[in-house]
Order: C-alpha cells, then structure tokens, then sequence
C-alpha cells in the first residue's frame, strides 16, 4: 500500500510541474521535493521502478525550466553527472536536466 501512494504521490507531483511557473518554482522550493525525486532516479534497467525512475526524471526537468530555482538542483550536479555517464535509460532526460541548470 505506501508504495501505491508514493506512485500516486509521484503522478501528482508530476502532473503539476506541467503548470506554470509559480507552480513549478514552488514545487522545487518545497522542503525535501528535489531530494526526493533524485532518490527515485536509482534503477537497474528492466526492473519495475524503471518507470518510476523516469517519471521523476521528467518531473524534474519540468522544474528545471525555471531559471529561479536553477540554485537548487546544484547539490545534485554530481549525481545528475553520474547517471547520465551510465548510459542509463533516463540518461536522455538527465541530460535535459543538466543542460537547463
């Protein structure tokens, strides 16, 4: 069952990072939102929480379109940096995060 409402929670999250700015800016400055979605980001290909993975690989970069919030994602450079030399399945869209920030 949590892991039904981190799914749903996830999809949500996602959904609204597709909104505006103000939507999007917010997201990315509510507490522990961008650590979160990085921690989904681990995967082994093939494996059930792939899709999980990418979709919040996606999430975060909708919130990486916002130049205001670009301070934010600094701490993550690194991890972004090591997923995207794995040649990972989300490595196209880490790279979308990589080249806004």
């Amino acid at each position: 069952p949590s892991a039904d409402i981190s799914t749903g929670a996830l999809k949500t999250v996602y959904h609204l990072s597709k909104y505006g700015p103000k939507t999007r800016v917010g997201l990315a400055r509510e507490p522990g939102c961008l650590r979160t979605l990085v921690n989904q980001l681990g995967h082994s290909p093939g494996d059930q929480l792939e899709e999980t993975a990418r979709r919040a690989a996606l999430t975060l970069a909708n919130l990486a379109e916002e130049k205001e919030v670009h301070t934010l994602f600094t701490p993550y450079e690194p991890y972004f940096s090591q997923i995207w030399a794995a040649e990972s399945s989300i490595a196209d869209v880490i790279l979308d995060v990589m080249v806004e920030i």
